[in-house]
């Protein structure tokens, strides 16, 4: 069988930078988000902080975003009301939700919701780098998956 060479499209995808989005409604641990991960390491870039669920989900309507790191709690609507709108808007969208409280009710929440992560303040920077990674490892890989299928179909109708 004939390999297939990747689509053009793939390959530039692939070389694409990750947007990121951060929501929390405590400007300093949004901005420690945002100054103390190497992004561009990353080969992302923080498109927006946003300080409420509502303005973030308004971006989210017209602005492609690959992740969202926020906060659960948030005075106007939680994390994770936030993020399963944010999942209706973009469907492959990734989540990492952080939180102060200890409650198991919300990882149970997040879980049933297939958030990306769930993580516990005080953050570790470290360790959020980590899963960052992780979700934009899963995201190419779903994207790569998603372009040979297309890519393929011809050859798998004839």
């Amino acid at each position: 069988m004939k390999a297939l060479p990747l689509p053009l499209n793939l390959i530039r995808w692939r070389n694409m930078m990750k947007n990121v989005m951060i929501v929390d409604d405590n400007c300093l641990t949004a901005e420690g988000i945002e100054k103390n991960i190497d992004w561009s390491a990353l080969d992302a870039t923080v498109i927006a902080v946003e300080y409420n669920s509502l303005s973030a989900l308004d971006i989210l309507k017209d602005t492609h975003v690959d992740l969202i790191i926020s906060d659960i709690e948030m005075p106007d609507l939680d994390g994770i009301s936030m993020s399963q709108k944010a999942l209706e808007i973009q469907p492959f969208i990734k989540v990492i939700l952080v939180s102060a409280y200890d409650k198991f009710e919300y990882a149970k929440r997040a879980i049933r919701l297939c958030v990306y992560d769930y993580i516990e303040k005080p953050l570790d920077y470290h360790y959020l780098t980590e899963k960052i990674k992780n979700a934009f490892t899963d995201i190419d890989r779903t994207q790569k998956n998603t372009e040979l299928v297309k890519a393929s179909r011809p050859v798998m109708t004839e």
